[in-house]
């Protein structure tokens, strides 16, 4: 808190609005790189990873003729070398990945393992050209969808747009005014729900299927109903400013 208190404190002293989000970004950065140099998320998060692998793969070798119990302990695994953050899910809203997924690495899992979870052996993976055969047909099904699914930077920007220029502006209000612990917890709190609602527009229109196999008419009408939420909420606030001055006279 001293630390921070400290640099809060200097803001104050520096006068100019362009200096002030200079000096901010140069915290920001450094921050950043101290934690990519030190590896400092990264290996905590790789540690937890590790143990609970450990344990899940323990447990393997204790239910390893159970079938039910090793399909619920290859699920947990997964969840485990899957999981994200919550930022690095948001962050991951405005990536260049298909909003769907892509699923081509699950197409073969079946022939590859049979129903008790245990390698398949009989496979026969001397035949190169048949798994040749089999990898290009996935391959040409994929960038067949790929073609008609929808980029999840283009999803978020075009069904989150108006809560996306809140967050960038949010931080931009500690540099306008006296820096106390009431607007330090009203930006957090404010930049939380902002995040929130992000995240909830993008998935709420992102349950629209892709119409007429074009993901651009989905985002032309991503951007019209975000906008015309905004019109509501406008209109709500005006409305309801009018009933109270109305009251007033």
């Amino acid at each position: 808190m001293d630390i921070l208190n400290s640099i809060f404190g200097l803001l104050d002293k520096i006068k100019s609005f362009p200096l002030k989000i200079l000096f901010a970004i140069f915290i920001i950065a450094g921050g950043l790189f101290i934690n990519d140099l030190w590896g400092l998320s990264f290996n905590y998060s790789t540690s937890s990873k590790l143990e609970l692998l450990k344990d899940v793969a323990e447990l393997k070798k204790v239910y390893k003729t159970n079938p039910k119990v090793l399909l619920k302990l290859q699920e947990t695994e997964n969840t485990i070398l899957e999981r994200k953050t919550y930022l690095e899910s948001f962050a991951n809203l405005f990536s260049k990945e298909d909003l769907e997924g892509d699923k081509r690495s699950y197409l073969m899992m079946d022939s590859i393992w049979n129903d008790s979870l245990v390698w398949n052996d009989s496979i026969n993976w001397d035949n190169k050209e048949k798994i040749k055969t089999i990898i290009d047909s996935s391959d040409q099904l994929s960038n067949k969808k790929k073609r008609n699914e929808r980029s999840q930077l283009y999803h978020t920007i075009t069904s989150s747009w108006g809560f996306i220029i809140v967050l960038l502006t949010l931080p931009f209000t500690l540099f306008t005014r006296t820096v106390d612990a009431g607007l330090i917890f009203g930006v957090i709190v404010m930049g939380v729900i902002t995040i929130g609602m992000i995240t909830l527009c993008q998935y709420a229109l992102g349950l629209i299927p892709v119409i007429l196999n074009s993901p651009w008419i989905n985002y032309i009408l991503n951007f019209i109903i975000h906008g015309l939420i905004w019109w509501l909420f406008f209109k709500t606030i005006s409305a309801s400013k009018r009933i109270k001055s109305s009251r007033n006279l």
